[in-house]
């Protein structure tokens, strides 16, 4: 049991251990921006958006250089369009980014067409059965529940 215990833990703590620095995952499709902040030196990367037009995206961007804070990211694309099916893509992008990054790495780079990008990166999730693989985590994460669910 105490084996156990531990080992769910530690799965949680991997698990939520992506999400420290972002602001948290892309749900829906739009028109976003890649953001960056500095914290003791490292990069986090997480996202702005989404917005309803290109023009709408590419204003908050513009307004949102110099403010301390959240920045635009220059090593992306300015404002790109997210569709659905690229949703899951994108995620994995800040997340890796977001794992990788420290005060000795390099800043990714990418193309100024984010398209291409993520259509690798999805091209890499169905190769390695990266959805299949998370949503398996997410079921033995989820102990407790089915604990719960098993009691009544």
């Amino acid at each position: 049991m105490m084996k156990t215990t531990n080992f769910l833990c530690l799965l949680v703590t991997l698990l939520l251990s992506a999400g420290v620095y972002a602001i948290g995952p892309v749900t829906s499709p739009g028109w976003y921006y890649t953001t960056i902040k500095y914290s003791g030196g490292t990069p986090s990367f997480s996202r702005a958006g989404p917005f309803a037009s290109q023009d709408d995206c590419n204003a908050a961007r513009s307004s949102d250089t110099g403010d301390g804070g959240w920045q635009p990211f220059d090593g992306s694309a300015d404002c790109f369009y997210l569709y659905e099916n690229d949703i899951p893509a994108y995620n994995e992008l800040l997340e890796h980014w977001n794992l990788a990054s420290g005060p000795n790495t390099t800043l990714p780079a990418l193309d100024a067409d984010m398209q291409s990008v993520l259509a690798e990166v999805n091209l890499v999730i169905g190769q390695h059965e990266i959805q299949r693989y998370r949503q398996s985590l997410n079921k033995v994460s989820n102990f407790e529940a089915r604990r719960t669910t098993n009691q009544r």
